[in-house]
């Protein structure tokens, strides 16, 4: 089963709470968890547009097809240079699998790595 995350980060400077703290600050938040792609572009490309009308340069948008090679475009970079404040907002695919299995396939495809490397 797949789903789709929707998260916006901010990355800038502040000034640091206590001698322990750094200057720059990431700040992370999930737009949504959605069932369907095409729901997860439209929901991440909605909230692009509100972070426009704060004040954020947003300069692209996700999209199904204006990713490179005409996949779907689930990165969207640098869409802020204002006051030093960055701004990305991705689409990351959740894949529900079941641990036991993917365990063994994944040793199973160790053993067949390392039989292939002796071959050679």
């Amino acid at each position: 089963m797949k789903k789709y995350l929707v998260q916006v980060e901010l990355r800038y400077c502040s000034i640091p709470k206590s001698e322990y703290d750094c200057e720059h600050h990431f700040d992370y938040t999930t737009i949504g968890v959605y069932d369907d792609l095409k729901e997860a572009i439209n929901e991440g490309n909605k909230a692009l547009k509100e972070a426009s009308k704060s004040g954020l340069t947003i300069r692209d948008e996700f999209g199904e097809h204006n990713g490179c090679f005409g996949r779907p475009n689930t990165l969207v970079t640098n869409l802020s240079s204002r006051d030093g404040i960055q701004c990305f907002a991705k689409i990351t695919t959740l894949h529900y699998r079941d641990l036991g299995e993917e365990i063994k396939n994944a040793i199973e495809s160790d053993r067949r790595y390392d039989k292939w490397r002796k071959e050679d």
